[in-house]
């Protein structure tokens, strides 16, 4: 979901590029997107590059997904040899040093005329499917505390592969030796670290889904090829297991069609919750999408699950970056209880933003 096309203001500033490689330096995530995005924070001229980039969407994010696009179409340029997905048979990833940024300069400029159109149309439908060893555990929490099915409405889901997150396999690994597994036998066994002692909730069988539906106003087509490139294009390099989850997920996807309904999430939220079976749970999830929203899209938003929780119960699972109050720079996952119109919150997790590692908490935060 993003704002109406309109100026994208962060595009010119220094302290958003800078913010942005501090996050591709987050446990060295990845190097390269922090060595660029440092560079582009003091180049106007680069920064002018994402300014056509649609309101609400990061253009961080969406020039370095173009230029990723544009060579995994097979543009053959120096660049590509930061893309350790991208080597040849023989080749060697090259170092990250005074070069880098030259070549990188090089390639947008001679590549404007596929670069431009990708930055002005195209949103960050990211699909980060290791997201869901975390929304797994939420989920689990709110079934053990309702004793009921869940109808899951996600919001941007884009592709919505983290909508068929019961039908991947997981392991949980500590620090210590010790190894939680859950889900059924899978194509895609996904991965993460388990910090901290208390261990999350890992049902060996997942918790039922009744029903499960994504709102997303910019739907990516697993079938089509330039959505799928675009997808993988969203990923960071330097991290080719990124990619083969994706691809699993994808290929899983082709089996299971995740039903995503192209809209506007907030104008069609209020109808899919009433279509809610009694006997289920009412369960609104997202992650990685409100960061783009105004403050007046988060508030009508919480005015919708109140409204419907006139009625029953909502259950709000979420992951964002940007908190409203707090740390900006701590991920957690977060369980708001909508209950006769009256909202109440649980801090369950600190995750990391791709679903590398889970802290488990499962307590309220303190006031």
């Amino acid at each position: 979901m993003t704002e109406p096309a309109g100026e994208n203001r962060l595009s010119v500033k220094p302290e958003y590029w800078r913010y942005f490689a501090g996050e591709a330096a987050k446990g060295g995530d990845c190097p390269l997107y922090e060595h660029l995005a440092s560079a582009v924070a003091d180049d106007p001229a680069m920064q002018a590059v994402t300014a056509t980039a649609r309101s609400g969407q990061p253009p961080a994010n969406m020039l370095f997904a173009a230029v990723h696009y544009v060579l995994l179409g097979g543009a053959e340029h120096g660049l590509r040899r930061y893309y350790s997905h991208l080597l040849q048979p023989g080749e060697s990833e090259a170092p990250i040093g005074p070069p880098t940024y030259g070549l990188f300069r090089d390639f947008v400029a001679a590549h404007r005329a596929q670069i431009d159109p990708l930055v002005a149309a195209r949103v960050t439908n990211t699909n980060e499917v290791r997201r869901s060893s975390y929304l797994r555990a939420g989920y689990a929490e709110i079934a053990r505390l309702t004793g009921r099915a869940l109808h899951i409405v996600e919001l941007g889901p884009s592709a919505g592969l983290n909508l068929n997150w019961d039908r991947y396999g997981y392991r949980y690994v500590h620090a210590d030796g010790r190894v939680l597994e859950g889900g059924p036998a899978s194509r895609l066994v996904i991965e993460s670290e388990w910090r901290g002692e208390v261990p999350p909730p890992v049902p060996a069988s997942p918790p039922l889904v009744a029903a499960r539906a994504g709102l997303e106003l910019n739907p990516v087509d697993p079938a089509s090829p330039e959505d799928r490139r675009w997808l993988v294009a969203l990923l960071w390099p330097g991290q080719p297991e990124r990619i083969a989850r994706m691809e699993a997920a994808l290929a899983i996807a082709a089996d299971h069609p995740p039903p995503i309904r192209a809209c506007d999430a907030l104008a069609h939220l209020p109808g899919e919750l009433a279509q809610v079976a009694p006997e289920s749970a009412a369960v609104v999830s997202h992650s990685m999408v409100t960061y783009q929203w105004s403050e007046a899209m988060w508030a009508r938003l919480e005015e919708i699950l109140l409204a419907a929780s006139a009625t029953r119960p909502v259950y709000r699972l979420f992951q964002d970056t940007i908190a409203r109050t707090g740390d900006a720079t701590r991920y957690t996952l977060r369980l708001r209880i909508y209950d006769k119109g009256v909202m109440s919150e649980r801090l369950l997790a600190e995750v990391h933003h791709h679903g590398a590692w889970i802290r488990w908490l499962g307590q309220a935060p303190p006031d």
